[in-house]
This record gives C-alpha cells, sequence and structure tokens, in this order.
C-alpha cells in the first residue's frame, strides 16, 4: 500500500484531529494557534498520533527498506558543531567532545511515493506548517540530498546533546526503538543575544537535571521543533531495533543548498549541485536586513551558501565634515564604494549621519535573520566573548581564500605573544588576554611572508593601521 498516486494525503494523516486541508475551517485556526502557542512557550510541539494506525506498519516499511542505505559515520562533535579550539578555556562547553552516532539516508535513496516524500512535497502540508511557524510559506530544502532524509539511529548509539543550525524543523517517527531513544531538550537554554554558557555546561555534566525535558515519542508522531536555542538530544537506543526519524526539510527561502563540507559528511558523498559555482540564493528586496561594518550574511537551514549584502547596495547620502572642515551632505558618487574601500579610507573626512534607502520589512522575519546570521556567524568565528578579535584580517583571494591558504601553511594556532591565529578561522586573528598591536602587526607578516613563499599569493589586508609599527 502506497499513497494515492495523485499525491493526496488524505488517507494518511488523522484529518479528525489533525484539519490541516482547508485554512477557511475554523478548526484549521484553532489547530494552528495551539502548535504556534506551545512553540511560543516550548519551542516544541508534537502532533501525536498524526499519521493514521492503519498506515503506521507501512510507514515503518517504507523506512526499515531504506535504512541500510544510511552513510554511517561514527564522529567527533561538539555541542555546537564547530570545529575544535583548544585556545578556549578548559571549562568552555565547546572543548567537551562527544560521538554522534546517528547515520543518513539521502533523499535520492527515498522512493518519491513514499509516504514520507508524498507529505514533504504536498502543498496543504507545507502550507500548514507555514503557517505553525508563523511563515507566509516555506520551501522544500532544494539539496538533493538533504532535502529529506532518514535519520538512523542503531541499537548502542546516541546522537549528543547539541544547537541545531537551522531555525525550525519538521521530523516524523517512523519506528520505535524496544528501549531508550528518548529525544531530551532544555527549552531556550541560550538566546540570540546571550549563549548562556555556565547552563549549558551543567547540563553536558550532569548537574541541570531539572532544565531537560524528555519526550517519548511514538510512530506517526510529528515533531516540529525550534532548536537553534534549545539544547538537545536521544538518548542511547537500547534493545535490538533501531529508531528511524524522517527530517522533512524547509526552508523560508527558495533555492538553499547545504555546503559540500557538511553534506559529505552527513551522506558520505555529493551531487553535481554541490560542486557547482554558486549562485545568488537569497532576494533580500523586500525586507529590511540589518546591517553590521562588514555587511550581511544570509544564513540558511543546513549550512548554506551565504548570500552577502554590502552597505553600498542600500547607501543613499550622508552627511560629513570634510578635512577642509566643510560640513556637507555627499552620495555615492562622493564616496566611491569599493571591496573594503571608499573615499574615506583616504582622506580625513568625519561620517556625522547615514541615510540608507531600506523596505519595510516584517519583524519576525527580520528577527529570524538576525538569529540566523548570529548563528551562523557563531559556528564558523572565533567566541569575541572569549577571544576578542577584529574579524578576517586579509581580503577575499577568489577561488582560494585566504584563511585556506593561513591554513594550508601549518599556521593555525600560532602565536605571538598573545596574538594567535585561530584554531577555527584561519584569517581571523584573536586576542588570548595581552595581546599587543606589534604582536598582531607581526603575526600579519608571518601570514603574508609563508603564503607568498609557498603559493606566490600575496595576502592584502583588509584592516586599517593607526599608528607607527
Amino acid at each position: 500500500m502506497v499513497v494515492p498516486a495523485d499525491g493526496r494525503v488524505d488517507h494518511v494523516v488523522d484529518l479528525d484531529h489533525y484539519p490541516l486541508l482547508d485554512p477557511a475551517d475554523p478548526r484549521w485556526a484553532e489547530l494552528v494557534n495551539g502548535v504556534r502557542a506551545e512553540l511560543a512557550e516550548d519551542g516544541c510541539c508534537v502532533l501525536a498520533d498524526f499519521i493514521r494506525p492503519s498506515w503506521r506498519e507501512q510507514l515503518r516499511r517504507e523506512g526499515a527498506a531504506v535504512a541500510p542505505l544510511a552513510h554511517d559515520d561514527l564522529a567527533a562533535v561538539n555541542v555546537y558543531n564547530t570545529a575544535p579550539d583548544p585556545a578556549l578555556p578548559a571549562d568552555h562547553p565547546a572543548r567537551i567532545s562527544m560521538h554522534r552516532g546517528n547515520a543518513f539516508v539521502a533523499r535520492d535513496q527515498i522512493p518519491p511515493r513514499s509516504i514520507v516524500a508524498r507529505l514533504h512535497t504536498d502543498p496543504r502540508f507545507q502550507r500548514f506548517i507555514a503557517a505553525c511557524f508563523g511563515l507566509d510559506r516555506v520551501h522544500e530544502l532544494a539539496d538533493p540530498l538533504a532535502g529529506l532524509c532518514l535519520n538512523v539511529l542503531a541499537p548502542g548509539r546516541q546522537h549528543p546533546w547539541h544547537f541545531d543550525t537551522n531555525e525550525f524543523t519538521v521530523s516524523l517517527l517512523t519506528q520505535a526503538p524496544e528501549g531508550g531513544g528518548e529525544f531530551e531538550y532544555c527549552a531556550q537554554i541560550r538566546s540570540a543575544r546571550t549563549e548562556n554558557l555556565p547552563a549549558v555546561r551543567a547540563v553536558l555534566d550532569g548537574r541541570a537535571d531539572h532544565l531537560v525535558r524528555r519526550l517519548h515519542l511514538r510512530p506517526g508522531d510529528l515533531q516540529l521543533f525550534r532548536g537553534r536555542y534549545a539544547l538537545h538530544r536521544v538518548r542511547e537506543v537500547a534493545g535490538g531495533t533501531a529508531r528511524h526519524t524522517a527530517i522533512l526539510a524547509y526552508t523560508a527561502r527558495p533555492g538553499v543548498i547545504s555546503t559540500p563540507e557538511r553534506t559529505r559528511q552527513l551522506f558520505g558523498r555529493l551531487a553535481p549541485v554541490h560542486t557547482a559555482a554558486p549562485a545568488v540564493r537569497v532576494d533580500v528586496g523586500q525586507q529590511i536586513i540589518p546591517l553590521s561594518y562588514e555587511g550581511i550574511t544570509a544564513a540558511s537551514q543546513i549550512e548554506t551558501i551565504e548570500r552577502t549584502m554590502f552597505i553600498a547596495e542600500v547607501f543613499d547620502s550622508c552627511e560629513i565634515l570634510s578635512e577642509e572642515n566643510e560640513r556637507k551632505t555627499v552620495g555615492p558618487d562622493y564616496v566611491r564604494f569599493g571591496y573594503d574601500d571608499s573615499v574615506f579610507h583616504h582622506r580625513r573626512d568625519v561620517v556625522l549621519a547615514v541615510t540608507f534607502r531600506l523596505h519595510r520589512g516584517d519583524p519576525a522575519t527580520m528577527h529570524r535573520i538576525m538569529q540566523e546570521n548570529l548563528s551562523w556567524r557563531g559556528g564558523k568565528h572565533p567566541w569575541l566573548e572569549w577571544h576578542p578579535s577584529a574579524g578576517s584580517v586579509f581580503k577575499k583571494i577568489e577561488g582560494v581564500g585566504a584563511g585556506r591558504l593561513i591554513d594550508q601553511c601549518g599556521l593555525k594556532g600560532h602565536r605571538i605573544g598573545d596574538a594567535q591565529i585561530s584554531h577555527i578561522h584561519a584569517n581571523i586573528m584573536v586576542n588570548l588576554g595581552r595581546a599587543t598591536a606589534k604582536d598582531v602587526r607581526q603575526l600579519i607578516a608571518l601570514a603574508q611572508k609563508q603564503v607568498e613563499e609557498r603559493f606566490g599569493q600575496r595576502l592584502e589586508p583588509e584592516i586599517g593601521f593607526i599608528g607607527e609599527f
């Protein structure tokens, strides 16, 4: 038995309890509002028995049939899914290494007529999911491997404590283990403003059981979860039956693809799209984008290809006090924005005020984008509260990457005084406590010298130097 060929999910979903087909139905609004309330309060909502009992054995069999195809890679990870950084304090949660034991079946190995595939692509289900998360619509993750996958946790394996990099997840338990495999989470243990490191460390050390909530999910249960700020795990599976969970991946923007590194880690292979030249995949024209000094990176659901917007794209004019001591308003022709360059890099003008051309946007959307940026930067860059830095030191080298060249010279972790080339990002130099400007300048010169000698590439600083060195 399979889902009807016309793609309807009417027979599969328990519509008596979950009337998701017609937004005009008052019960639809009541259901959506209830889910939203749970997500707002707890970050988690379980729609128990979402799949009708008569379809659950078929759901289980379809997952069990493809489970042997799962890519199994027992990996050492930390709670943030970041690279090890031995320069962090010894009690930092990121210093704790754990083993991730789950394996993944890719989308191209899941039959398109299976229950989870039909559900994933059904526009009425997508409309319901979007409404539950407060979005106008959701898009299927465009990645041909990660867009829909089966998470397989074999007996004796666990998925240790971690934070998600994506804003939300939708999952469906297809097979329960004989024992163990409980889903545990600490709701809103961190936020966009604070990492709450002591509480996270306490959970990892087993000293904060009062923060932990436990779910015993059953086959056919649909789970909606906000895992970016909720620490969570799946406990070790006991008995002789694996735990299977279908992950129905969606994003708030179309065209999102996973990075080659993350894809290879999870699935052991790449699709052609992962090695193709990246395209602009994010439409930012209809919303206000939060601006930073360096620009904006829009992160995606699973380690996205980023889209960067520069201040020059929204700059209208600015009021300056010129080096000739004249107060005036100037536009783009005067400022002459370039890559990490403008007229203000070459003159002693003082900028007094700036006017930007912005579009009115939805506050929830803008907040989501800011959260995505913070999460992306937190996973790729050193932690500023522990190791201050000036951000990227050298300008980009197209097709190569300054950080990659420095890394290939074996300079990650190299230090002069208390200035160190970060273990996480080789194009960032951090202050371990008492670094001087001289220490940093010497470290920059060392990186330039070794990269030029080995690769013939001259690293050009994108930071400014003030004073004598």
